[in-house]
């Protein structure tokens, strides 16, 4: 390995292999001295070097570029220059790994930020608000845990039938958008509902017309205006944003299992997302999430 500095050896292969501008040159120089100056301040390394520095570090750094209310485009912009300079360390075999790796790339988008709902007042809502004991608060109760525990959409919670849960494996199987089939896992909350449920269906209808899993009054399929007034009166008890309607349920997912450690790939699949595209609007959604952590976690954060 040579003895000349890794970032002086990034610079130089920008420089004369890249051919970058100088003023290029310099905003990557300096997106890096700065994530090296954080590291040292913060963390308190000493005699910092490239395999010294973590995906936690770089997580803390790039929360504090949000804090200090950067834009979206020059976040993107340093974080897409520290992934450049550890790609070359890795290819110049300096670094064994590249605490980089796990990081999604920021995108910047036009589109609107999807509305959701705070998990605790969906836990409020399923586990302290009373429901009625008869037909239709048993089935709203288990519409709404659905929901919230799937994310699927109006027209798939229509199309279950009652051969969609296997109570077995704890899944639930459906037709989803492109007419993709889905199975989602179902947990114990979820399946002791739909057991209630189930239980209520067939003794207020023996002899249904219909296979379908949700039922209104009548005994026939629940039309998707009734989804939408139920989830609209049991989200104002627990919200006053004017967004209640189903698809907001869908939001509310994505953020918790986001806002809760799971991985964009792993929430684009359980989401029916033909691409990550469609998914990464949820990171920003969860910008509040990642401040709140990083002033509880961070060593400079309170």
């Amino acid at each position: 390995m040579s003895c000349t500095p890794p970032l002086q050896l990034f610079i130089e292969y920008l420089e004369n292999q890249k051919k970058y501008s100088p003023h290029t040159v310099i905003a990557y120089k300096n997106d890096i001295e700065q994530l090296y100056a954080y590291v040292v301040l913060t963390y308190e390394i000493q005699d910092i070097t490239p395999d010294k520095i973590t995906l936690q570090h770089l997580k803390s750094w790039i929360a504090e570029l949000v804090l200090q209310k950067l834009k979206i485009v020059s976040i993107k912009r340093k974080v897409s220059a520290v992934k450049s300079y550890y790609k070359f360390l890795k290819r110049e075999s300096i670094v064994k790994v590249t605490p980089t790796q796990n990081i999604p790339s920021i995108q910047k988008t036009g589109r609107k930020l999807p509305k959701y709902i705070d998990q605790e007042k969906i836990a409020f809502l399923l586990d302290e608000v009373t429901f009625t004991d008869d037909f239709t608060g048993i089935r709203d109760k288990t519409i709404l845990e659905l929901f919230f525990a799937t994310g699927m959409r109006v027209s798939e919670l229509l199309s279950l039938t009652i051969n969609s849960i296997d109570t077995q494996s704890e899944t639930v199987r459906f037709i989803a958008k492109g007419k993709k089939e889905r199975i989602m896992p179902l947990g114990q909350k979820q399946l002791k509902q739909l057991e209630v449920y189930m239980n209520v269906r067939n003794e207020t209808f023996p002899n249904p017309a219909q296979e379908h899993l949700f039922l209104n009054k009548k005994g026939n399929l629940l039309n998707p205006k009734s989804v939408y007034l139920l989830t609209v009166k049991y989200l104002g008890y627990v919200t006053t944003t004017s967004a209640k309607n189903p698809h907001v349920l869908r939001h509310t997912f994505a953020t918790t299992l986001l806002n809760n450690g799971a991985d964009i790939k792993s929430i684009s699949k359980l989401l029916g997302h033909s691409s990550l595209s469609a998914t990464q609007i949820y990171t920003h959604a969860s910008i509040e999430k990642i401040k709140e952590a990083y002033k509880q976690a961070h060593p400079r954060g309170g």
